[in-house]
């Protein structure tokens, strides 16, 4: 996915194991996303690695789902704004809320900007183990495995 910084990581497998830590925060001192937010190139491998192993998943969510009927859909955990971007652009009445942490969020800002989506998105730094925005109809939380 990334290299090494992976690999290294689980070379501590058996430290997880014997402790239930972490060995990710254990190898780099912090936890996977705040060394993201520390390391862009290693944000934005990670970005596209997420788009890969999630990126056919958003089609079948589209067709299993109909979203007509949401005004304001905010996506949960967002990441790169792939999905929310994807969803928008089929239903080009709704408006959308990217949550995610703030480093996270500011890296999702441009591809929505590239999207030509900014007047129908608005980008939220924070993390949903405190609170999430609470001006939507609908939230979207999709699983992604660092």
């Amino acid at each position: 996915m990334t290299g090494e910084l992976y690999y290294a990581a689980f070379g501590e497998l058996l430290y997880s194991v014997r402790t239930g830590k972490v060995a990710f925060d254990k190898v780099y001192g912090l936890p996977i996303f705040d060394y993201l937010g520390q390391h862009p190139e290693q944000a934005r491998l990670f970005d596209e690695t997420m788009v890969g192993v999630h990126g056919r998943e958003t089609a079948a969510m589209l067709e299993a789902y109909d979203f007509s009927g949401i005004r304001v859909l905010a996506d949960i955990g967002g990441g790169n704004g792939s999905v929310l971007t994807t969803v928008l652009q089929k239903y080009p009445d709704m408006r959308g809320i990217l949550f995610d942490l703030p480093g996270v969020a500011e890296r999702a800002r441009a591809k929505l900007e590239a999207a030509g989506l900014t007047d129908r998105c608005r980008v939220v730094g924070g993390s949903f183990f405190e609170s999430v925005p609470g001006d939507a109809d609908a939230y979207l939380l999709r699983p992604h495995h660092p």
